[in-house]
């Protein structure tokens, strides 16, 4: 399916680009505050006078929230536009994380927590797939890899501002931070963000509101051809949950899912453990947290490359690969005799292979799924991906409560990464003899 800017027979232009940049904004706030809630965990732990490890349901309960935010507003986003579900979500993270400073209690903590990140779940797929949509296709994978590295971006940024802040002023004015600026930012997504132009045709929206929206983007009337062409997309009335089902496409759904659950297992694993796992093998003092900026580090150069070694070797065998190179880390580390410049190296190729393969699952979702159902299959990915995020959070705990040794730990690590290295190379074969795509490249 060709995409709204070349039916236009456009490259990007300043709306496009605005509008893929205000996407960009709203997905850094996601790894702003998940990164800043880490950090600022001592000290809430101290104002509501319990211990650390009490916070836990606050995690859960925000990672809670982000499934259920992707799983709920993705077929939202398919059946009502982008742009609504997309304010509507950077307005109630941004709210609840304002009302988090109000919190008396663990309890109330725990309640702001969930419905942020009700908000930050819904806004991620909506923009993935509003900025594929505006791209044209030999960028939309790139364009869906930039807004991908948004979130260890923002991730950064977010400890950065942790430490900045936090010292001399305390938690509180970081949740002011991190509402404000969303509430900002839902302000420009009001007058500047355009519908979906793919949404509106393929929901058979009228002619006129159609023309409007083409005239606002490109700064000129629809022509005649175009406007033929675009109604050659092709409507449908399924429901958009259906459509990930329908016309051969269950398996690949179900394999889809089965990789994001495993990835993000992996992933939260890592940044919740990995320091603790380190700290306890002999390094310097330090090298727990430093190691987790390598893996930021690591993230962010994975996300950016994604792209450009998808088109070169195709998508599925490059998650592959990265699949390979993380369990080699694994079995590295597991030996336990690496000196501290190859733990970072190691966590550095951590970050680029296990967020390299988040953003080319979202690559491949955006690739596979026609219009109707993107945000849906985006969606519902990342809400079960966020399944596997709260079983990586508490896996370690459970396994070092257990006295599993590190060795042990790090080698249980390469079962996820097996199980969706397999899923990935079956969904590879499969997409491409059933529909004679490779989706994501």
């Amino acid at each position: 399916m060709a995409s709204i800017s070349e039916i236009a027979y456009e490259r990007h232009n300043f709306r496009t680009l605005g509008t893929v940049a205000l996407c960009a904004l709203v997905t850094l706030l996601d790894g702003f505050d998940l990164q800043m809630v880490g950090a600022l965990a001592p000290s809430l732990a101290r104002h509501f006078s319990v211990p650390v490890s009490a916070l836990g349901p606050m995690f859960s309960a925000s990672f809670l929230g982000l499934g259920i935010g992707a799983i709920a507003i993705g077929p939202i986003a398919d059946c009502w536009g982008r742009k609504k579900p997309l304010i509507a979500s950077t307005l109630l993270f941004g709210i609840c994380s304002l009302l988090t400073i109000r919190a008396t209690s663990l309890d109330q903590l725990v309640i702001f927590r969930f419905l942020t990140g009700l908000g930050l779940g819904g806004a991620m797929p909506t923009t993935v797939a509003l900025s594929a949509e505006y791209s044209p296709r030999r960028l939309a994978g790139f364009t869906v890899s930039v807004i991908g590295t948004c979130v260890p971006v923002g991730g950064l940024l977010g400890g950065l501002a942790a430490g900045a802040i936090l010292p001399r002023w305390g938690w509180q004015p970081l949740f002011v931070l991190g509402g404000i600026v969303p509430l900002l930012i839902a302000i420009f997504l009001v007058f500047l963000l355009p519908e979906s132009l793919s949404f509106l045709v393929a929901r058979k929206a009228d002619a006129r509101l159609i023309e409007k929206v083409f005239r606002r983007v490109y700064s000129r009337d629809v022509t005649d051809e175009e406007l033929r062409r675009l109604k050659s997309v092709g409507p449908t009335n399924r429901s958009p949950v259906s459509e990930l089902f329908t016309d051969g496409r269950a398996p690949t759904t179900a394999l889809l899912w089965l990789t994001y659950f495993m990835n993000m297992l992996i992933a939260y694993f890592i940044v919740n453990w990995l320091p603790s796992l380190l700290g306890s093998i002999g390094l310097p003092p330090g090298a727990g947290a430093r190691s987790i900026a390598f893996f930021s580090a690591g993230a962010i150069a994975g996300g950016l490359m994604q792209k450009r070694m998808s088109r070169f070797c195709g998508a599925s065998p490059v998650m592959m690969a990265e699949f390979v190179i993380f369990i080699g880390a694994s079995l590295m580390l597991a030996k336990g005799s690496v000196d501290y410049g190859s733990t970072m190296a190691l966590a550095f190729a951590m970050g680029f292979c296990i967020i390299g393969v988040q953003i080319g699952l979202n690559m491949f979702a955006t690739g596979f799924y026609p219009t109707t159902a993107r945000a849906t299959g985006l969606g519902w990915g990342l809400g079960i991906g966020r399944g596997g995020a709260i079983v990586g959070s508490l896996l370690g705990g459970v396994m070092l409560q257990a006295q599993w040794s590190i060795a042990e730990i790090f080698l249980a690590g390469i079962v996820p990464a097996a199980i969706a290295g397999c899923a990935v190379a079956a969904n590879g074969v499969r997409v491409r003899a059933r529909f004679g795509i490779e989706a994501g490249q």
